[in-house]
Formats: structure tokens, sequence, C-alpha cells
């Protein structure tokens, strides 16, 4: 299997780093301008009875848990301005602070490290569980109720990624072209996203998707929002 991760506004990150077999780390540039993080899965699928909890480390905060990522969850949104010190006062400042990001302001600022470790579905839960319920609130993705600005925050990231799955799971193929070769310790099958029909073709655990659909996908995405802002507002496929 592999992770995924996007700061709003920012390329697709997919080179996390093995530490062992069960934990892997990614380092997130510019961390104190990153306010909104998708983290999500893909390739092969969590082994029975396994799930995968998300830490950030922020500069001078020390490793925080996020959340969680699971067979049945395999993405997840994260505000991280929650986790710092307040500076701004609402999510829309946060939102626009993350779309004004762009690639030569990447690496002005000081990274964070983001780490994911494999561990069985007890033991993430129990870790979940313990989360102070400030942080459950102000993480979109762990389940529990949020404002109504995190329930539009939640929506909007299901759109992006539903539009990521729809467009990467569109180059699946079955057999490797000639020169090929695997990226990662595991084999990059689509079927991370809950499986089934893409178009006419079936996602399966056995299918391979090229790195450079996702580097196409946030080529064109980048284009559609720059036109239209509110582009994953409405998208629906």
């Amino acid at each position: 299997m592999q992770f995924g991760a996007i700061v709003a506004g920012r390329p697709v990150q997919t080179d996390f780093q093995p530490v062992d077999a069960t934990k892997f780390a990614l380092a997130v540039p510019n961390a104190d301008k990153a306010n909104h993080l998708v983290v999500f899965v893909f390739g092969d699928p969590f082994p029975a009875g396994y799930a995968a909890t998300v830490h950030i480390n922020l500069p001078d905060r020390g490793w925080q848990l996020l959340g969680a990522l699971s067979n049945d969850k395999p993405s997840a949104m994260f505000r991280l301005a929650g986790l710092r010190p307040a500076t701004r006062s609402s999510d829309g400042d946060d939102m626009m602070m993350d779309s004004s990001n762009d690639t030569n302001a990447v690496a002005a600022g000081p990274p964070a490290m983001l780490g994911i470790s494999i561990e069985p579905i007890d033991v993430v839960q129990a870790q979940l569980a313990a989360l102070p319920q400030s942080q459950r609130t102000a993480t979109a993705s762990t389940g529990h109720s949020t404002p109504a600005s995190g329930t539009a925050g939640l929506q909007l990231s299901l759109n992006v990624l539903q539009n990521l799955y729809h467009y990467v799971t569109s180059f699946a193929t079955s057999s490797l072209p000639m020169g090929a070769h695997v990226v990662g310790g595991g084999a990059p099958a689509a079927g991370a996203f809950g499986g089934g029909m893409v178009g006419s073709a079936a996602v399966t655990n056995a299918s391979w998707i090229p790195v450079k659909a996702f580097e196409d996908w946030w080529s064109a995405v980048n284009r559609k929002v720059k036109m239209n802002p509110q582009y994953f507002e409405r998208v629906s496929d």
C-alpha cells in the first residue's frame, strides 16, 4: 500500500519514507502556512484487522495524533491551524491562506513531519478515544460533531478526493507497461477507495496506476480552480 497527502493549494505528495515495516514519514514543507491537510491511502488495502494512525510533528510542537485511516475510511481531512496558537479568526481566513500558497512559497518556511503508523484496529480505536474533545471538533474527519463550517470543509474534501479517485483510476491497468517499475513498498493497486467499476474498467487489487496520473490530475485541477474557484463546491464526479 501507499500513502498520499495534499496541502490545499499544493501538489500531491506521495514520497513517504519507511521508518520501519509499519511506520512511514513525510516532510511537509512550509508547515506554518499549511492549515488543511488531506491524507489518503491507495494501493493494497490494509491487512484484515489493521488500520493506521496519522500523526503530525509541527515545528516546536512535538508529535500529535490527528486521526486514522482504514479500509472503511481511506481518506481524511485535518485542520492543522487548530493545533497551533491561534493567529486567524475564522476558517475562511485559514482557507484563504491555504489557497494563497504557491509552489515558490512552499520552500520558505520550516517543515513538519507527517507520520503514519499501521496498527491493530483496536489499538487505533483506543488512541482515537483518547483524543481531547477540542481536537475532535477541530478535526473535520474524526467522525464527531463539527460546526457548520467544519461540515462544509469535510464535504469539500470529499469532493476533491472523489474527483482525484475517478481521475487516477481511469488510468488503472492490470499490466505494467515496458520500462515501468513499482514505487514504494507495495503494489499501487487502485482498489483502496472501495474498488468497483470506474467507467467500463474494473478496479481490483491487481490494478496499477502510474504516478504521472497524480501529476496530470494536479495540473488539470489547478487550471480549473484558477478559472472557477468554486469548482469543487459543485463537482460531483
